[in-house]
């Protein structure tokens, strides 16, 4: 615009809202252009903005800059004759200070967990966003209320800073699981919304959202593996949580027991499923492909995989066999014989059930001691056939302290073994995503045809674990699982996309299902 202020910007940019926010409460007279998000920038814009920046501010000698902090400060040196000033003459220090505090401490830590497609980067910037949002709140708390930041009558530099960043704190909840905000924040930006310079250069909420849900990078489609990594380390979490309160649990609360049973037969069953359908992927279609990468790169997980295939698998034998034990009717009416068998001298010793509970999983410790890479295999086959008898004949017992003493100490040898194993699959998986996830940044175009593949591999068991591994995952987590699949079937095989939508209806409750299709919107077709 000749002769004026001209900003320029496209999409929901926080860092134009900072710069119409002091244009605004400058009272300069500027004009606003704003690009559609799939619009290209005119030509001039190179010269404007060499890195491709924006917003950019045109200044009325024609003279161009993409750095919104000079925008502010630009309009605060053209302000009105009866605007405020965004630096006033008494805070000037104040202001400059709280500007370097809240550029790099607040700004930055904010977008990269809301922008950001990878965990690990949103992880790192989690508690340094935290920690400034508790700097942001202990300076709201000591000024004055109803006043700005600073505890000024007018707005400065930094309400316009602060501002885009605490309105865009429900995204970041919704997108990534985290609440950060708080009384203290949300009454500040009530009262900086009673503010027209505030509200006249915002940005509709909804709007945003459905904005960030079109163009929030994604991860690639192998982060699947990460994801059921996720997903299983937090099946195994509740597990153990529950196994530690039936850990607590006395003989009058037995139908607490029987419903940690049950639970536990549906999680770590399907569990064990999971890290058996996992590791066969792996071995059977990924560990291929690294290995013709990279020679010997899959060795050690392969080691790993091969010790544990038949230990996991008598464990879960075993495991099942105390759960039937625990849920055993009381008399007749067993459902097998080995629950009959376990349950008949119920009735001479008179056990309860809570005890009986722990001396039948105090059993399976010895499965338990034989799961993990760090483990020999000598010894095993004893070991397991021990446990698998212990099992068996773990209700013969009788009621008194000594035995109440011998099944907590027999339990207690349970939990150090869940432990255990969870320490072993925890490095496991960590040596996995340190050593050969890196590896699927080099598969190209080859990455959608292999996890096509994996997809293929794991489908005869998808209508169990599909739900299953979404279960513990956050809303975007699972979002991002299931945009994987829809980019190996949406279009390529609508047919299998169909069933996977039935699995999701079947398998989680309609408000997931509802949530899902609202962050995902390629599922539509095949949940409704």
């Amino acid at each position: 615009m000749s002769g004026g202020y001209h900003l320029y910007s496209k999409g929901f940019c926080p860092f134009t809202q900072m710069a119409r926010i002091a244009l605004t409460a400058s009272s300069v007279p500027h004009e606003f252009t704003r690009y559609q998000p799939q619009e290209s920038f005119p030509d001039w814009w190179k010269t404007a903005s060499p890195d491709g920046t924006f917003p950019v501010l045109q200044l009325p000698d024609g003279s161009y800059t993409n750095s919104s902090a000079k925008m502010i400060v630009i309009a605060s040196e053209a302000k009105g004759a009866d605007a405020p000033s965004l630096y006033p003459e008494d805070r000037v220090e104040d202001v400059k200070t709280w500007e370097a505090k809240v550029r790099p401490g607040l700004v930055q830590p904010a977008l990269k967990v809301l922008m950001a497609a990878n965990p690990d980067i949103q992880a790192e910037f989690r508690p340094k966003l935290k920690e400034a949002l508790a700097l942001v709140t202990e300076q709201l708390k000591s000024r004055p209320e109803v006043t700005y930041f600073l505890g000024t009558q007018t707005p400065t530099s930094v309400d316009a800073i602060v501002y885009p960043v605490l309105q865009r704190l429900p995204l970041i909840a919704y997108f990534r699981g985290v609440t950060f905000s708080n009384d203290t924040i949300d009454a500040y930006v009530r009262f900086l919304e009673s503010n027209t310079s505030f509200t006249s250069t915002s940005y509709d909420m909804q709007q945003m959202k459905q904005f960030f849900i079109k163009t929030l990078p994604k991860m690639k489609p192998m982060s699947m593996g990460r994801l059921q990594h996720m997903a299983i380390r937090r099946h195994y979490d509740k597990a153990l949580q529950l196994h530690k309160e039936l850990e607590g649990l006395g003989d009058g609360e037995e139908e607490r027991a029987k419903e940690i049973a049950k639970e536990l037969t549906r999680r770590v069953t399907t569990l064990v499923l999971l890290i058996q359908t996992h590791a066969s992927f792996e071995e059977e279609v990924v560990y291929p492909v690294f290995e013709e990468m990279t020679p010997g790169s899959t060795s050690r997980a392969h080691s790993e995989h091969t010790h544990d295939v038949a230990v996991l698998a008598k464990f879960d034998k075993d495991y099942k066999a105390a759960l039937e034990v625990v849920l055993a009717p009381p008399a007749n009416g067993t459902t097998s014989a080995t629950a009959a068998a376990a349950a008949e001298p119920e009735a001479k010793s008179k056990v309860g059930v809570v005890q009986r509970a722990k001396k039948v999983f105090g059993a399976v410790a010895g499965s338990l001691r034989n799961l993990g890479k760090s483990t020999s295999n000598q010894g095993s086959s004893a070991s397991l056939e021990s446990s698998s008898s212990s099992v068996r004949s773990a209700p013969q017992i009788e009621v008194g302290s000594t035995v109440v003493t011998t099944v907590k100490k027999e339990y207690g040898a349970f939990l150090d073994g869940l432990e255990h194993w969870k320490k072993e699959m925890d490095e496991h998986m960590a040596g996995e995503e340190k050593d050969l996830f890196p590896m699927t940044a080099q598969l190209g175009d080859k990455e959608i045809g292999v996890f096509t593949k994996i997809y293929h591999h794991t489908s005869p068991s998808l209508e169990v674990l599909l739900p299953f591994i979404l279960e513990p995952l956050t809303p975007q987590e699972r979002m991002q699982y299931m945009h994987n699949i829809s980019l190996a079937l949406a279009e390529k095989e609508p047919t299998e996309w169909q069933k996977v939508g039935g699995y999701l209806k079947s398998g989680l409750s309609a408000g997931d299902v509802t949530d899902l299709k609202e962050r995902l919107p390629a599922l539509a077709p095949v949940v409704e």
